[in-house]
């Protein structure tokens, strides 16, 4: 059975102060074909290593955790493009 560390994004979660975790994707294809299975409302926010000393890629967050990540520099993505 394969398992996924979720380190990086618990840290993320931690440093922003994020209601929940967020789920990171490599590719923006795979995060709009993995937006479709959330149930509630959930935005994509563009993390790039340049920013953060974090894991860059694609992250899934609530719309809370959105504004906070906006706040802090990060770039909202709309999966709509």
């Amino acid at each position: 059975m394969r398992t996924y560390d979720f380190t990086n994004e618990k840290a993320f979660q931690k440093a922003y102060g994020l209601r929940h975790r967020p789920d990171r994707y490599s590719g923006l294809e795979a995060e709009r074909i993995g937006l479709a299975f959330y149930v509630k409302s959930h935005m994509i926010v563009e993390v790039d290593e340049n920013q953060t000393s974090f894991v860059a890629g694609y992250y899934v967050v609530c719309p809370a955790d959105a504004s906070r990540l906006e706040r802090a520099g990060y770039k909202i993505v709309s999966p709509f493009n």
